[in-house]
């Protein structure tokens, strides 16, 4: 099957037309910042602005076009449009997009999929430049990138087999979304509002509560420090807010243990620094943790695991602001171990600890055919797309 360059069939960051400064400054248009794309390719057009505004220092796009984030995290976790439905002909966003136009050889809900599927964020991240948490996506090499050409009427089917599989992942996460809610509404009702506790429970700060740990990094230089089958080694993506946390992508080893504090199953963790700070979990077996990430190794015999986890996630904007300012807002553990949490009867935490569990099992069973749903679509992206085949050169 014939190939192409993403510039032989599209535009890559097409320029303003000169007709646009002809145009009424005050007229109103759509602007999207980079938080009003999602990471599972939907665009919300809530916010507009005057064009005069928008229309020296932002990125320009029009209707069919397809935005991909090009700052890291944004890329890697896929915030990325298809404008198909952008409620005008034209509009701004974020510098942190880079815009892609289809010619007329390539249907914009393939190229879509094209860009938005995990084979070409990993090809996407070797090539990112800039410095730790300021790493970009460089234009020439999402013009360099190749995608197979099939004909218009077989793109378009392969973007319709990869919509319904889609659909299909959006409606597990739906569900997962619905059960979280209702952990949410259970707590409130329980205990009410955890920064205003406005029941009166009585108060302690974190670090009376347990023993509060900030996590550290085994020197990865010597990779006898880490091993495929050693205790998992947790970093910010690796949080799950939506059930305990057993597995990660990266091990350490017994030598490097014992250069790390290991913590025990129930362990509590928060992340203290940078865009993920705030992102929350608990552990259901040993761990250890990187610098980014405070844990709490709780008394069991006043708190459960769920309880404070729910309070830390309630009470997360509050913890932020205790967040040192800095290039990215650092907070110090001295900070977050000050944070006072409302102590109710051990009786009743324990039974939303209990209605918790309950859930956390109807949740794991919808996300293991979640990840069935995920895997499935990242099957069909790999067979249209080839994935690591069609590289940038």
């Amino acid at each position: 099957m014939r190939a192409a360059a993403i510039t032989d069939v599209a535009e890559v960051n097409p320029s303003l037309p000169r007709a646009l400064r002809t145009r009424d400054g005050a007229e109103a248009v759509p602007f999207l910042p980079m938080a009003a794309v999602s990471e599972d390719g939907r665009a919300s057009y809530h916010e507009r602005r005057s064009l005069a505004e928008l229309i020296t220092g932002h990125t320009y796009f029009e209707r069919g076009d397809v935005i991909v984030a090009k700052i890291t995290p944004c890329f890697e976790n896929g915030k990325a449009a298809h404008l198909i439905d952008l409620p005008a002909d034209f509009g701004f966003g974020s510098t942190e997009f880079h815009v892609v136009r289809p010619g007329p050889e390539l249907d914009g809900r393939y190229l879509f999929h094209a860009l938005w599927n995990t084979g070409f964020r990993r090809i996407g991240a070797r090539y990112m430049t800039g410095t730790a948490g300021q790493k970009r996506l460089p234009a020439d090499t999402l013009r360099r990138h190749r995608v197979p050409l099939p004909s218009l009427a077989e793109q378009r089917r392969i973007a319709a087999v990869l919509d319904k599989a889609d659909g299909i992942r959006r409606k597990r996460r739906e569900s997962l979304r619905l059960l979280d809610e209702f952990l949410r509404s259970a707590f409130l009702e329980m205990f009410g509002d955890p920064v205003r506790n406005e029941k009166g429970w009585p108060t302690m700060p974190l670090a009376e509560l347990g023993r509060v740990v900030t996590g550290s990094t085994p020197p990865t230089d010597d990779v006898d420090n880490y091993s495929d089958a050693g205790l998992p080694f947790i970093r910010p993506a690796q949080l799950d807010e939506a059930s305990p946390i057993t597995a990660s992508d990266r091990h350490v080893a017994p030598k490097g243990q014992r250069l790390v504090e290991v913590l025990p199953a129930g362990a509590v963790l928060f992340c203290g620094i940078g865009a993920t700070i705030g992102k929350s979990g608990y552990t259901a077996v040993p761990v250890c943790v990187n610098q980014q990430i405070h844990a709490v190794i709780l008394n069991r015999d006043t708190m459960t695991p769920a309880y404070l986890l729910m309070v830390l996630r309630q009470a997360r904007t509050a913890i932020v602001s205790r967040a040192t300012a800095t290039t990215l807002p650092i907070l110090k553990k001295s900070a977050f171990e000050r944070q006072r949490v409302p102590t109710p009867p051990i009786g009743l935490i324990e039974r939303y600890a209990r209605l918790y569990d309950r859930a956390v099992a109807v949740l794991n069973r919808s996300m293991q055919a979640g990840a069935h749903a995920a895997d499935l679509f990242d099957s069909l992206a790999q067979r249209a797309f080839g994935g690591e085949g069609q590289r940038s050169s």
